[in-house]
């Protein structure tokens, strides 16, 4: 997998991440969901304790949105020694599968790259994709927030402003007019919202 993976999928932190809020859990994907445990993805985790991409099915919860993922490159070092003790074998982080996931219950502001392309307004309720293409990606909801069938919400768009570490006087200029989607440190597009989670209806 290319470097270049790390910085394409993403999810990024504007507010909450320090502190004992921080809900943070760290698994393994479900077998048919390694493909999708990618930065910036959402899901939820099963009856085995493992992550699965996509929305929450009816009466389960809670929504859980990949940080760590399989193509980030964390390094560990395992303390083997391969002839010469000062040199040791340094490995992947994720070579056991694990992936780090925040709840979508805590008090986050989050950026991520994975969100299906399309308008999106300061407010607006995001559920998850499954359609090809949309796995696990945050999108607008199509439909009225409550109605019978309504799939769960896992938060709402919000102006999109650059995290601190990395601001950009480009999100300064559009303040006047900010919207959710916006261009990060990476020249990626990124969609900001907070999370919330308001379960399937039916």
């Amino acid at each position: 997998m290319p470097v270049t993976q790390v910085f394409t999928n993403q999810l990024n932190f504007v507010a909450g991440y320090f502190g004992r809020g921080m809900l943070q859990k760290v698994v393994l994907p479900a077998d048919n969901s390694k493909a999708f445990a990618i930065s910036g993805r959402c899901g939820y985790l099963d009856n085995n304790g493992k992550w699965v991409h996509g929305p929450c099915p009816t009466g389960k919860g809670l929504p859980f949105f990949v940080w760590r993922g399989v193509n980030n490159f964390d390094t560990t070092n395992d303390g083997t020694d391969s002839g010469d003790s000062a040199l040791k074998h340094w490995i992947s982080g994720n070579a056991r599968g694990f992936i780090t996931c925040f709840a979508g219950t805590g008090g986050y502001e989050f950026q991520t790259t994975e969100f299906v392309s399309g308008t999106y307004n300061n407010g607006d309720a995001l559920t998850v994709g499954t359609a090809s293409g949309e796995e696990g990606k945050l999108k607008a909801l199509s439909g009225t927030l409550y109605a019978a069938n309504t799939p769960a919400v896992v938060g709402f768009a919000s102006p999109f402003h650059q995290t601190p570490e990395n601001f950009l006087t480009s999100s300064v200029a559009n303040q006047a007019n900010a919207v959710p989607v916006g261009t990060n440190a990476h020249g990626k597009s990124v969609l900001n919202f907070h999370t919330w989670f308001i379960p399937r209806s039916a």
